[in-house]
C-alpha cells in the first residue's frame, strides 16, 4: 500500500477481520480500498448492491486493491438484520 502514500493518499484502516480495509483521503475524495476482495464483490457492484467499483489495480507485490466510493455508515446490530 505504499504506492498510495507516495502518491499522495492518507489511509487509515477501516476495522474488520482481515486488516486489509483501509479509508483512503486525497483532495476531498474519499475511497474504500481493500487488498485482495473477494471477485464476487464486482457482481455486487453491478447490482447496486454495495457502492460501485472505482477502479481495481494489481499493485507491485501481485496482490489486487479495489476501490469503492466511500459511504458513511455504522455497524448493523444483530436484530436489526433479522
Amino acid at each position: 500500500m505504499e504506492q498510495f502514500y507516495q502518491l499522495g493518499w492518507t489511509l487509515d484502516s477501516a476495522g474488520g477481520a482481515s486488516g486489509e480495509a483501509y479509508m483512503a483521503e486525497q483532495d476531498g475524495q474519499k475511497l474504500f480500498l481493500k487488498r485482495n476482495s473477494n471477485p464476487f464483490i464486482a457482481a455486487l457492484s453491478a447490482e447496486g448492491i454495495v457502492p460501485k467499483l472505482v477502479w481495481t489495480k494489481r499493485i507491485e507485490t501481485g496482490e489486487v486493491v479495489t476501490a469503492q466510493h466511500w459511504k458513511n455508515g455504522r455497524e448493523l446490530e444483530s436484530q436489526e438484520m433479522a
